[in-house]
């Protein structure tokens, strides 16, 4: 197994990789167990802030041949520590990917809609999907988390991607001019 030293003075003095060792008498802790309490350490961790959510626009649904926009809450890179079963951290970034059931796949977080920018003008800014007839319509996102586990004297280990994902549904209606007889 691996050993760690720190000296006593000062306390807050790192951990260096001493070597490994082999103790009779001592209970082994199998690496894989390691590597099964720290995935569940980031499992439970990133369930506070990996979760996405969809947000839509316009939010009452979609008008056929004009952008639907989509965006999500951009976590960014994120470091968690840990303790136990030795001390360390976890980095980890997301990358998100948008499926449209029209087939448009778009990536990147996505930006709420503002007035000065218009998706028409400037489509690449925003994540969105254009319909080309009414019903039924959902984009899929998913949001799948890289990272890796750095522990004091080793060099760092990449870790399982975690996937989630979150779906919205939403109708596509179809809009058209009626002229109305009148005084104006």
């Amino acid at each position: 197994f691996w050993t760690f030293f720190r000296p006593v003075t000062p306390a807050d003095s790192d951990w260096t990789l001493s070597g490994q060792q082999c103790m009779p008498g001592e209970e082994r802790v199998d690496l894989a167990d390691v590597e099964a309490e720290i995935r569940r350490i980031v499992e439970d961790r990133f369930r506070e802030i990996a979760r996405p959510t969809v947000t839509l626009a316009p939010p009452t649904g979609g008008l056929v041949n004009l952008p639907v926009l989509a965006w999500t809450a951009d976590a960014g890179e994120v470091t968690l520590s840990f303790e136990q079963p030795l001390p360390g951290t976890i980095t980890a970034s997301p990358t998100y990917e948008w499926v449209w059931s029209n087939g448009a796949v778009s990536y990147g977080p996505g930006l709420p809609y503002t007035a000065d920018v218009s998706p028409t003008r400037a489509p690449d800014r925003y994540v969105h999907a254009v319909f080309d007839k009414d019903g039924d319509a959902s984009v899929e996102l998913t949001v799948t988390w890289r990272g890796a586990v750095t522990v004091p004297g080793l060099p760092p280990v990449d870790i399982s991607p975690l996937v989630y994902s979150a779906p919205a549904a939403f109708d596509v209606r179809e809009a058209r001019t009626q002229l109305v007889a009148g005084d104006r």
